[in-house]
């Protein structure tokens, strides 16, 4: 999935479980899994996956990116992934560290 720099400020903290795309975090409960539409598809942002409460609906995996050919010595972040990858949620983390943020959320779910 692509999401264009421009929908960026289109994204809101969800107060209703009516939608069908699901960008969670760490703190998506089972309870909130389970109010979910028939079909609705659970995008991770966090570092692990959500565990699969709903049989009737779509879960990606953890996004990731490959680093550069110039990075040395480059092996994977966590062991699950291949050689030279990296998981998006710790490429963005040091993004943000490099853009000097200093700032935490635990907003759990978006939805768009």
């Amino acid at each position: 999935m692509k999401l264009n720099t421009k929908l960026g400020g289109k994204l809101a903290l969800s107060k209703n479980y009516a939608h069908k795309i699901w960008l969670v975090g760490d703190g998506l409960t089972e309870e909130e899994q389970l109010k979910a539409l028939k079909g609705s598809l659970f995008i991770p942002f966090s570092q692990f996956p959500p565990k699969r409460m709903c049989k009737d609906c779509f879960y990606h995996t953890t996004p990731a990116t490959m680093s550069p050919t110039s990075f040395e010595n480059m092996d994977s972040c966590e062991n699950w992934l291949p050689r030279r990858a990296m998981s998006a949620w710790r490429v963005a983390g040091i993004l943000h560290a490099l853009e000097g943020w200093n700032v935490h959320t635990n907003q759990s779910i978006y939805h768009f």
